[in-house]
């Protein structure tokens, strides 16, 4: 029930076909000065809103809460609506299939009875988007356009049905909001609430000067929803093909006598296939309006005399507008960027309305309304206590429709959302625990649907040719289908076809036998890869989504389709960001690091030496953190994990891409190396199975029982060559079992795991769950000393490990610590020879060779030395160019330090004896002269003693040593210092199995040359490639246990008391 002084009297709201009076209060106010406090204030009674009221009132959890409707229709027209006698047809059944399935939907959900739904007769929502054609004052609305218009009205009907067999709801129609502020309250709230903190609530002011509190404030009205405004959610735009006529109007005092608009000027709103017009209300006796139109529609417009336009703009609004102060055309970019000004009156000056858009150009152009008004997509649902839903939320664009389905997705999400925190006993208006969950829910996935839509606007705005009925033919489809998802596959599958391949579409059986397809098919072959145009700018890998809208031509960071797709060289290198409290935080460090591009040494980014204030704010962040995050239940974390893995699914490319231009592995390449790590996210997904405990009854009426708890938090210190499976061996495995994460990505390439964390604050992570922290040897020092960091996971090499391992360990902090490695595969006689050589070439120069498990020593036994030339031709076959380059097999080394060192290596190989087969020295690919190149190296007759065995290379340079016998092989490779991994070529399985018992590594392969095991095992070492002799590894059940403190509880039930009165001391004391 509502808070406050309603009046008793219930509004009667009587159903043409129904005799019950429906239940939404009217609010009557005692006196301006008294404070209604709601739980929700729903701005907008269209279908979205209404549905989330439905759902609100229909949920027992829910049922309690305070809700309010600001509505500025009267909705009691909406309630007596009816259609003519004469339009009636067979119900549901005319209704288009789109529109049957989302009734469908309703009645399910809400147990709503969707037969009194009454359509009109063979009309269709998207009949009349193939058209382009504009619709004039002067003739009626076309039946497509009726047909929109008459499902929303009787979608409506059938939502205030059911809100009328509800708890009653406080209803505000005929009236708007005109201001929403934060802060004290401006009237003084009743005495039961003044414990409140109202300060955080938005308080909103009513064009009847009335004010209402809300925790949770819903902005539903669409394009003309306030709530975007005042409450800051920005939005931007698109360049379609469509102008802007704006007009400043003055009204008579008899528009607000008008029977058909009482209150005057309210937010209106008509959408048409050639865009939304919009009417909104300005202080005083002022309106603006904004018609989104043609070119040709709009300079038709522009040329009307002032009495004509006037007089249309009467007869369409039914206004009484005397005067028209300004009028004047914008093009499509200018509507893009046009901002309107908050409650602005002509005549301002320039310096009180703030920046002028550069498309603006005068004063009185830029003061015409107070609403920012864009061909828009929200960059958030949410802001504090604020949230969207249907149209408000999304795109007006002709190929998504208007937002019946995705509006009614809205609601039953952010609905689901207030009902879990309100479950928990949460703030509804809090970002942690309602907003957060209900933004990453719908963003994500409208953006899926909205994405194809922005790529495909081409499809629409095509007036000839064969495309057009192909347009026809896949909007029907697009109806037919209903479901957003299979929508979105659709749209995106169109956009793959050539016009020559249009008329294999010709008919709607062919149409949906493609779609069909849909379900069998994987994504990935359904359509290519979007490109993004050479105009945009390529390095906007580290920055958030926020920080991109101050740019409005650039490409949106979040898009998992915009990605460098080449070397270029980058116009306006931006600085990487901490990212601190789940935001992207620039840094105030006074030392950067710039990062290079490996194949152009081009500059990409400056990273920061990350400050201690910045190191400090990532540690107290993940401290306050924590004993939230360890509340949150397991399959709560589980279902954040599932989302987080999708993302990084449909991101795949974005991150690929990053490692290509920062660290220089082939795209395909780079795609492997996020692929294992995701396998390590995907496993944690199953994480539920791996944490359950052990009980055992170990006396009577006594058991033992072990839990696993979270350390708190912990830290992950990543090293260059793999940015993104490395940070994901640590982020889901640390954080699924409860710790918070400080992690610092290498200084050379740390965009992979930056874009990891922007997709883990989609996924649902809360504030402080992963902190990104950057710089070198100071920041790595911090992370050892800092007291409330319990664990330090690393990988890298052993002079920088094993000075982590020992002063992490003297701190009393856990250390799981991978370092340098030098693998050896053992070639015996009786192998498949063609597949052990191809095995080795791709093992030891994939990723030039920089890998901690590449293969960097062949041992090859007796005659299998002769095989070595082959070996080399093999490796001079690999193509070494740029990542992004088509049939590149390896990249550039990531410096031009590595690049020295390694040729030093080479050269001293030539000084001790040692045949250099194949000489990668000087090699420089003709497109890209100045990258960190070094070609495959082969070299023979390799003693133990060399420099080229006894050191770790890490590049594309492969040592050769010749044994007799594999017991000698087998000696060979046990002296050396390093056991991280190894490989035996052989059809024999006793060899097999003699080789991997007798072996000293922590991974051993029979015919597989780089044996790194799958996530569901660990990541094993041995002797100086792991320190304190292995026995922290990564991921697996060692990785749980090296996340996990083991605690054990051994409890007594007894149900009698003890007899004697005297204290039993020997051992045991129970039995």
């Amino acid at each position: 029930m509502p808070i406050g002084n309603p009046s008793k009297a219930l509004r009667p709201y009587i159903c043409s076909s129904c005799s019950r009076s429906l239940k939404l209060r009217s609010r009557k106010f005692a006196t301006a000065a008294s404070l209604d406090i709601y739980d929700v204030v729903c701005v907008g009674g269209g279908p979205a809103g209404l549905s989330l009221l439905t759902a609100l009132r229909s949920s027992k959890a829910t049922s309690h809460l305070r809700l309010a409707l600001v509505e500025s229709q009267d909705l009691d027209r909406a309630r007596k609506w009816h259609l003519p006698p004469d339009q009636y047809s067979n119900r549901a059944s005319s209704l288009t299939p789109s529109s049957q399935s989302f009734l469908s939907q309703i009645g399910a959900w809400s147990h709503i009875d969707t037969s009194r739904v009454q359509p009109y007769q063979h009309m269709r929502v998207w009949d009349g988007l193939s058209s382009t054609s504009c619709i004039s004052f002067d003739s009626p609305a076309p039946e497509p356009a009726i047909a929109h218009m008459t499902e929303n009205q009787n979608i409506i009907r059938a939502l205030l049905a059911r809100l009328d067999s509800l708890e009653p709801i406080s209803l505000l129609d005929k009236t708007s909001i005109t201001d929403v502020h934060l802060g004290p309250p401006p009237s003084s709230p009743a005495p039961e609430h003044a414990s409140l903190n109202l300060s955080s609530y938005p308080h909103v002011t009513l064009s009847s000067k009335h004010t209402i509190a809300a925790r949770l404030l819903v902005g539903a009205d669409g394009l003309n929803s306030p709530v975007r405004t005042f409450a800051g959610i920005q939005t931007r735009g698109w360049d379609y093909d469509r102008h802007g006529v704006v007009a400043t109007l003055k009204l008579s005092s008899e528009s607000s006598h008008n029977p058909e608009n009482p209150r005057g000027v309210t937010a209106y709103q008509r959408f048409l296939p050639t865009g939304p017009i919009a009417l909104l209300a300005l202080p005083g006796p002022y309106a603006s309006l904004v018609w989104t139109t043609t070119p040709t529609q709009a300079a038709r417009l522009k040329s009307l005399n002032i009495e004509d336009f006037i007089a249309m703009v009467n007869a369409a609004f039914r206004l009484s507008v005397v005067d028209l102060d300004y009028m004047f055309t914008l093009s499509s970019g200018q509507l893009s960027e046009l901002q309107w000004r908050e409650s602005v009156s002509p005549n301002t000056s320039a310096e009180a309305n703030g920046d002028i858009p550069a498309s603006v150009t005068s004063v009185q152009e830029s003061s015409i309304a107070s609403f920012p008004l864009r061909l828009r997509h929200a960059s958030s649902y949410t802001t504090h206590r604020t949230a969207l839903i249907g149209d408000a939320a999304h795109t007006i664009h002709p190929l998504a429709g208007q937002g019946l389905n995705m509006g009614l997705a809205d609601s039953k999400s952010l609905a689901s959302a207030i009902e879990y925190a309100v479950t928990h006993g949460a703030d509804i208006g809090s970002e942690m625990n309602c907003l957060d969950k209900y933004n990453s829910d719908m963003w994500m996935r409208n953006n899926r649907l909205l994405g194809a839509v922005d790529k495909l606007h081409w499809l629409y705005s095509v007036k000839s040719g064969p495309v057009v009925p192909f347009r026809g033919l896949g909007l029907r489809a697009v109806d037919a289908l209903g479901d957003l998802g299979l929508k979105g596959w659709f749209m995106r599958q169109a956009g793959g076809f050539k016009c020559g391949n249009i008329a294999k579409m010709a008919t709607s059986r062919a149409v949906f036998r493609a779609a069909s397809c849909l379900k069998a098919r994987p994504l990935t072959c359904l359509y290519p890869r979007i490109q993004p145009t050479s105009s945009i700018a390529r390095r906007r890998l580290h920055i958030s989504t926020k920080r991109l809208q101050a740019s409005p031509a650039t490409a949106t960071v979040g898009a998992p389709d915009v990605y460098p797709t080449s070397h270029e060289q980058i116009s306006c290198p931006g600085n990487t960001q901490n990212f601190l409290d789940n935001q992207f935080v620039n840094s105030k460090a006074t030392s950067w690091i710039d990062l290079f591009d490996p194949a152009t040494n081009n500059l990409v980014t400056r990273v920061p030496q990350s400050t201690d204030e910045e190191l400090n704010a990532a540690v107290v962040s993940a401290q306050k953190a924590f004993p939230a995050w360890k509340a949150v239940s397991l399959l709560a974390k589980q279902q954040i994990m599932f989302k987080y893995v999708a993302l990084i699914r449909q991101h795949w490319d974005r991150l690929a891409a990053s490692i290509t231009l920062e660290q220089g592995k082939t795209f395909a390449d780079a795609k492997g190396d996020v692929l294992r790590g995701l396998q390590v996210a995907e496993t944690a997904c199953g994480i539920t199975t791996q944490l359950t405990g052990e009980v055992l009854e170990v006396a009577k009426d006594m058991e033992t029982r072990n839990y696993r708890e979270p350390l708190g938090v912990v830290a992950a210190i990543c090293p260059f060559n793999f940015p993104a499976m490395i940070p994901l061996w640590s982020i889901p495995i640390a954080t699924i079992t409860g710790n918070t994460l400080i992690l610092k990505p290498s200084e050379r390439d740390p965009g992979a795991a930056m874009i990891l964390a922007e997709l883990a604050r989609e996924a649902g992570y809360p504030d402080g769950v992963i902190n990104i922290v950057h710089g070198s040897a100071k920041t790595v020092d911090f992370i050892i000393d800092e007291p409330a960091i319990k664990a330090i996971s690393f990988v890298g090499s052993n002079k920088a490990g094993e000075y982590i391992f020992t002063r992490g360990s003297a701190k009393g902090k856990r250390v799981q610590a991978n370092l340098g490695a030098k693998n050896h595969a053992a070639v015996l006689p009786d192998c498949n020879k063609n597949q052990a050589l191809n095995s080795i070439a791709g093992a030891a120069f994939g990723a030039a060779g920089q890998r901690c498990m590449a293969l960097s020593a062949l041992v090859m036994v007796g005659e299998t030395k002769d095989w070595l030339p082959e070996v080399a031709e093999r490796a001079k076959k690999l193509n070494v160019n740029g990542g992004f380059e088509e049939g590149a097999d390896l990249g550039p080394l990531i410096s031009s330090q590595s690049r020295e060192r390694i040729e030093s290596i080479i050269t001293s190989a030539e000084e001790e004896g040692a045949t250099i087969l194949l000489d990668g020295r000087g090699y420089k690919p003709e497109k890209y002269p100045n990258g960190n190149w070094i070609g495959p190296t082969v070299i023979a007759n390799v003693k133990p003693h060399m420099k080229c065995y006894k050191e770790e290379i890490f590049g594309p340079v492969l040592v050769c040593l010749n044994v007799e016998t594999m017991d000698d092989a087998i000696n060979l490779i046990n002296a050396n210092e390093y056991g991280n991994g190894v490989a035996i070529f052989t059809r024999s399985g006793s060899s097999a199995g003699r080789f991997q018992k007798e072996i000293e590594a922590g991974q051993v392969g029979v015919n597989v040359p780089i044996p790194v095991p799958l996530p569901m095992f660990s990541f094993t070492g041995n002797k100086k490639s792991v320190a304190g002799g292995g026995a922290n590894t990564f991921y697996g059940k060692s990785g749980i246990s090296f996340y996990t403190q083991t605690k054990t509880v051994t409890s007594l039930w007894k149900a009698e008391d003890a007899v004697a009165a005297k204290a039993n001391v020997e051992m045991p004391t129970h039995s």
